[in-house]
């Protein structure tokens, strides 16, 4: 019998990896033929950490000329820009990098300080065709902006303007995982990325097609929330923050090396923050406090706090002060006592202790003094030409007399007003002037003003500005800075309004609330209202509408609007319990009482219901069961005066003088100033004994 030949191995395995290489070819071309692009054209499934997937892309346009313009896989994080491959004669080429402030949010590159640049060089010096390029990406830390300028010393640049500061401690949270991730299994993923085949796979795993057409500002925030590393992910590591410090210095002088040897100048523009009207995102104790330490520290914070919103803030100063001694390390109290020493004008102080409270964020989404003094030193080792915002920040708060950066220059933690994107456009071409790169026209301030700025106004897109500011509303609700939230939605609830724009019922919530937070009941009522309109199941609305009608006196529709929560929410014990308050308050004690026990079923020992209990059954005549209730209710909390003073006139009805006598004096013990429980007492002494 003849013997059969086989193939050596390597023949099997060479025809093998042939027919995997044609079976995959055919896949490609069919799903090229049936129009599914790359993953890439869509997707950056490393957000930027891999070189191999550039911010620009060629495209040749029909006229036959080459463009770069934004990667599609870009656009979630940087503005949809286009120029020239080959720059024009006479053409010069402005590279703005640096994130979200860079990129223009919460809006885009229009009214951005890149898009403002563009305007103001047109309008200052006419001798060359500017061309501004804004290459901000959202969240890009230092490291990440270095890795887009050596893209883009390739496109032929005459200048980089560098704003890179804010996002230092948010990358090292948010993309730990990608970034440590292999470098050889980042080159692989890349390289699949570019397959039509992984696009498919994508689609198939997702349940939809990919989306070509991202808008950030018009999507739901509560996609981008789900992916934003939020405060509590933060915790204290000294360690950890000066090796981030020690890396931002480096990735600047990188970007210097950069600039230098692509023959093209740099700017460095120093960072600002908004000081007074942005809370401390995480503060925390510092570690070695005792247990002891920890409730004196309460105890004096609670006092000054309760000091200043009397308006007694020398008071208040020294009380802080005390507690700063116990410790200095908690962001909050830095903050509040900056508040304090802003009302008493110590204008100085005021902003240091801002600064302080920026300082010791655990959170620290704003750039600090550290990181501002490695910019200006950088500068001024290397004679970079330098604009310190910070400055020009404190140059516009000085017309409002102080100089502590807040909501006059700042939209929200760091990124500017529009106004004030302008400003430091302005502060740029002053500095380029001074560097004689720019030879400006005489007129110049003038046409910013006439011109310039109605220029820029004129292509805002309000709808989208609209969207902005209320999903930055919903973020800082989100991030629990909930009088921070407030205006910033009474802003787009506004703008909606003067847009003609339809109500959004979160935004109007949002705004609600912050209103009845202010003191502004009738304005609060009208915007839930709005809200219940949109949203009719609305619980959290009729919960809070309860809460500001029941406070200026309309009980019964208060009353309604709680039953709406019972109904919508027939668990919620507070709401059942918010019923029998209001049925209390309207002398309904039956239907008062029905509700309180309803209460009692969902959430038993509640030290609130015990007394309503009490003082309900205590109206209906059932007064053993009312002293039963007013005793649960001193169990709880043995220093509420008021119960002690109930239960003894209780007591004293039935009879039992000497107890009654002991909670009389218990009262006024605590209470020294509670005229009922003296005059209770009072009559008990004076009444004749049995």
């Amino acid at each position: 019998m003849r013997s059969q030949r086989t193939l050596a191995w390597w023949k099997k395995s060479f025809f093998s990896l042939l027919v995997a290489a044609l079976v995959f070819g055919t896949v490609e071309g069919v799903l090229a033929l049936c129009g599914l692009g790359p993953l890439t054209e869509t997707h950056d499934p490393f957000v930027g950490f891999e070189s191999t997937l550039p911010l620009f892309r060629e495209r040749t346009t029909d006229t036959g000329h080459v463009v770069l313009e934004t990667s599609p896989a870009k656009l979630a994080y940087f503005n949809d820009q286009q120029f020239p491959k080959k720059k024009p004669a006479g053409t010069y080429r402005v590279f703005c990098l640096g994130g979200s402030t860079t990129y223009g949010r919460p809006y885009d590159h229009r009214t951005s300080f890149p898009g403002w640049l563009q305007e103001l060089l047109s309008a200052a010096d006419d001798r060359h065709t500017w061309e501004v390029i804004n290459a901000g990406g959202v969240s890009y830390a230092s490291y990440r902006v270095a890795t887009v300028m050596e893209e883009l010393a390739g496109y032929e640049p005459d200048l980089f303007v560098v704003y890179s500061a804010h996002n230092e401690f948010l990358e090292d949270r948010t993309y730990r995982e990608v970034r440590d991730a292999p470098l050889l299994a980042r080159r692989a993923t890349a390289l699949l990325a570019r397959t039509r085949t992984t696009a498919l796979i994508h689609s198939w795993y997702h349940g939809d097609p990919v989306d070509n057409d991202l808008d950030i500002l018009s999507g739901e925030v509560d996609e981008a929330m789900n992916h934003t590393v939020g405060p509590t992910a933060y915790h204290r590591d000294d360690t950890l923050r000066n090796r981030i410090l020690a890396h931002y210095r480096l990735n600047l002088q990188r970007m210097i090396r950069i600039a230098d040897g692509s023959g093209a100048k740099l700017v460095l523009v120093g960072p600002a923050a908004n000081l007074k009207d942005c809370s401390p995102f995480k503060s925390q104790h510092r570690d070695d406090l005792t247990d002891r330490e920890r409730r004196r520290w309460m105890e004096l914070y609670d006092h000054a706090i309760s000091l200043a919103g009397e308006g007694k803030f020398e008071g208040s100063l020294a009380i802080f002060q005390d507690a700063v001694a116990i410790d200095d390390r908690h962001a909050g109290l830095h903050f509040r006592m900056g508040h304090v020493l802003f009302n008493l004008r110590r204008f100085p102080a005021a902003r240091s202790a801002f600064e302080r409270a920026v300082k010791e964020d655990v959170c620290p989404l704003r750039a600090g003094n550290r990181i501002r003094q490695t910019v200006l030193q950088l500068a001024e080792q290397h004679r970079i030409p330098l604009i310190d915002f910070s400055a020009v920040a404190v140059n516009r708060c000085l017309h409002a007399g102080h100089n502590c950066p807040g909501k006059e220059v700042f939209l929200d933690h760091v990124h500017p007003t529009i106004e004030a994107n302008r400003l430091l456009a302005e502060a740029i071409v002053e500095t380029l002037i001074d560097e004689t790169i720019v030879t400006a026209n005489p007129s110049w301030k003038d046409d910013v003003e006439q011109t310039v700025s109605r220029r820029v106004m004129s292509g805002v897109d309000h709808r989208a500005h609209t969207a902005a500011l209320r999903n930055l509303a919903k973020v800082f609700n989100w991030a629990g800075k909930h009088h921070e939230a407030g205006p910033l939605a009474v802003k787009a609830v506004r703008l909606a309004e003067r847009e003609g724009q339809a109500d959004d019922p979160e935004a109007l919530y949002l705004a609600a609330v912050y209103l009845a937070a202010i003191g502004e009941p009738d304005r609060s009522i009208g915007f839930f209202q709005r809200t219940l309109q949109q949203r009719p199941a609305h619980a959290d609305a009729h919960y809070r509408l309860g809460d500001v009608l029941a406070g200026v006196g309309n009980l019964p529709v208060a009353r309604d609007h709680f039953l709406q929560v019972v109904k919508l929410r027939p668990a919620d014990a507070n709401a059942h319990q918010k019923v029998g308050a209001v049925s209390a308050l309207m002398k309904d004690y039956q239907q008062a009482l029905k509700y309180y026990r309803l209460a009692d079923e969902l959430k038993p020992d509640d030290p609130r219901l015990a007394f309503n209990m009490a003082l309900a059954l205590e109206h209906l005549g059932r007064i053993d069961e009312a002293i039963k209730w007013y005793t649960t209710a001193l169990r709880f909390n043995r220093k509420d005066a008021t119960a002690h003073n109930r239960l003894g006139l209780l007591l004293m009805k039935t009879g039992e003088r000497n107890q009654a006598r002991g909670h009389f004096q218990q009262a006024l013990q605590l209470k020294p100033d509670l005229d009922d429980a003296r005059q209770n007492l009072d009559a008990l002494q004076a009444a004749p004994s049995n």
